[in-house]
């Protein structure tokens, strides 16, 4: 049902926003790790005729400019019919390939990596807005509805407004969740929390007595302290390894690092490991190896390799290399090889502590197919459950589930009524 009312809620937002929906433009799959492999691959795909391989030794002597100057237009490069993004569950590709879309302006092709062309959801707003006659803006801090009256009463510092049908699209509660709730969603603090949400509908829920869907989130993991890139939506650093203390000074693996956010974050979840956990990284500029700095029994859980890391999924891949590619941050971008690696006992490494986060909740009151969880209000986006799937499926998740979501309320509400 969600699948098909999201064809409906993209005709009608490209319509009334003026906008195009296109795939995601990628930018083409890892080179080989060897500096030779890579050299070649550039090479062959920047020169036309297939004789990119006759010049590998002229590259090779021009280190480490070239990969540099090149590495731009490998982001920019040509978009084949697989050269989409996938969503991150391999299992799911052959379903939604193509299917993660963008607005763009009508008739300009988007970019790979920098987005040009492409709307942001602000635009889409904006565009949209400019079809409602009147907007009120300020934070709504109390909803309520009268059954005696059949009316919602919603109160801001601003404003008291009075209707007779209401949809809530006022994001989570992570930002203001109880010690218990955050011990239910396994999420260190508040402090890791990304969206600031005041849980408007999951608190009149409450005081109301509805029936409200089990704790959930969209976990995300953050670094102490947190770096100037924000929140690690992928572990991107060269050889990135998570560890777990155990008893007894052991550690174990906690999980595939290549994997996306969400995917971590529910695979700690249901290990019922600890929210805190150590964040290993290969640095040349350092001195110390992680037995340096943890002990051996560290480095032998990491060579141990009981959780595997794999990047034989092309999402991996295309996320590993995502800021090397795109923002020139992290060296350069790797193959499937040393996308899988972990830190290894001659490696000198930086140690952190990554915490588990999330981008906010989505748990809300029980909703029904049309996102109603009462006869005369609606929820939509962080402020109910997702209609499609518990997890993160893809970039955009977040955002597509609001406008589908949206979308499937504004029109059942609407339709509601239009009986009245």
């Amino acid at each position: 049902y969600v699948m098909r009312r999201a064809g409906e809620a993209q005709a009608f937002v490209a319509a009334a926003a003026g906008c195009e929906f296109e795939p995601v433009a990628a930018y083409s799959d890892a080179p080989p790790d060897s500096w030779l492999g890579r050299l070649g691959w550039w090479a062959w795909r920047l020169i036309p005729g297939g004789l990119g391989s006759a010049y590998c030794a002229v590259l090779t002597a021009a280190l480490p400019v070239v990969p540099l100057l090149l590495r731009p237009l490998w982001c920019l490069g040509g978009c084949g019919t697989r050269a989409t993004w996938p969503v991150y569950d391999a299992q799911l590709e052959h379903i939604f390939q193509g299917k993660v879309k963008w607005a763009v302006t009508p008739k300009r092709e988007a970019t790979p990596c920098l987005q040009l062309g492409n709307l942001q959801m602000a635009d889409l707003m904006r565009a949209l807005l400019a079809h409602v006659p009147t907007v009120l803006t300020g934070v709504v801090n109390n909803a309520s509805f009268s059954e005696a009256e059949g009316v919602w009463t919603l109160e801001s510092a601003a404003f008291v407004v009075k209707s007779k049908a209401a949809i809530f699209a006022s994001g989570g509660f992570g930002a203001v969740a109880t010690a218990a709730e955050l011990h239910q969603l396994h999420v260190h603090s508040t402090d890791e929390v990304h969206a600031r949400n005041d849980g408007l509908l999951w608190r009149t829920a409450a005081a109301a007595g509805w029936a409200r869907e089990p704790l959930n989130a969209w976990y995300l993991e953050m670094l102490d302290p947190l770096p100037p890139l924000g929140p690690s939506w992928f572990l991107w650093e060269p050889r990135a390894t998570v560890l777990q203390p155990t008893s007894g000074g052991a550690y174990a693996l906690l999980y595939d690092e290549a994997k996306s956010y969400d995917t971590r974050g529910r695979a700690r979840r249901r290990a019922n490991a600890s929210t805190e956990s150590l964040y290993i990284t290969l640095d040349r500029t350092s001195r110390q190896t992680t037995t340096d700095l943890l002990g051996p029994a560290a480095q032998q859980a990491i060579d141990a390799g009981e959780v595997p890391k794999s990047c034989d999924s092309r999402s991996d891949r295309l996320w590993r290399n995502y800021l090397p590619t795109c923002a020139f941050v992290f060296g350069q971008p790797v193959g499937a090889d040393e996308c899988g690696r972990r830190v290894g006992r001659e490696d000198t490494v930086r140690l952190r502590r990554l915490k588990q986060g999330c981008i906010d909740t989505i748990s809300g009151p029980v909703v029904d197919m049309n996102q109603r969880f009462h006869p005369a209000g609606w929820a939509a986006g962080n402020a109910a459950s997702p209609g499609l799937a518990q997890q993160y499926i893809g970039p955009g998740s977040t955002l597509g589930n609001a406008l589908v979501s949206g979308y499937i309320a504004a029109s059942h509400a609407a339709s509601q009524l239009e009986r009245r």
